[in-house]
């Protein structure tokens, strides 16, 4: 590595620093702009999210899911689960969800009146089915298919709502179709 340094006078130094703080003005807007990112709170919305996608995760509320291999469904949230399923394994299902939503709240009209509004029950019952598939091609290699859905829900708020004109039914439906495969890199547990 080779430096060089160079006598610079110091009014030159002096211009340059004038020129440096004149092309970053816009730093203390760019500095409040990241505190500003930093400091403020994020809004998730999972309202279509189905967390229902095998019977056995239902069955034990989907507590240490993404640890447990006890069957072809695990490859859903952890594909390398599939390590630990011997043979070729199918796990099928349809789990029924009843969702009951209701919304209150108040609506403007034109003239600036809030009119309170609401709807009850509005979201419908729908079954979720689901398949896994896994395979043990020999004592490295594990394969699997994993069909299933993580959003959809249809949801059709009453006539009567006085909220309507800002949309009044939705409907999402996904199916997911995942093919994975796994290799056993060494028996230590995962």
């Amino acid at each position: 590595m080779h430096l060089d340094f160079q006598s610079v006078p110091c009014s030159d130094l002096k211009i340059q620093a004038i020129n440096l703080m004149n092309k970053n003005k816009s730093l203390p807007l760019a500095i409040a702009v990241a505190l500003g990112t930093l400091s403020s709170t994020s809004a998730m919305a999972a309202g279509f999210q189905l967390a229902e996608y095998s019977a056995t995760g239902l069955g034990r509320a989907y507590a240490g899911e993404a640890a447990m291999a006890d069957n072809a469904s695990a490859q859903f949230r952890n594909p390398a689960m599939l390590t630990k399923l011997e043979g070729t394994q199918v796990s099928t299902g349809m789990i029924y969800v009843d969702p009951n939503v209701d919304v209150d709240g108040t609506t403007t009209t034109l003239t600036g009146k809030p009119v309170a509004t609401s709807s009850k029950d509005f979201a419908d019952a729908a079954v979720i089915p689901n398949f896994y598939l896994s395979h043990q091609l020999n004592d490295k290699v594990f394969l699997g298919l994993a069909l299933s859905s993580n959003f959809g829900m249809h949801t059709k708020l009453d006539d009567n709502f006085k909220g309507t004109q800002f949309g009044n039914e939705a409907s999402v439906m996904t199916m997911e179709i995942n093919p994975n495969i796994a290799y056993k890199i060494n028996d230590q547990s995962l």
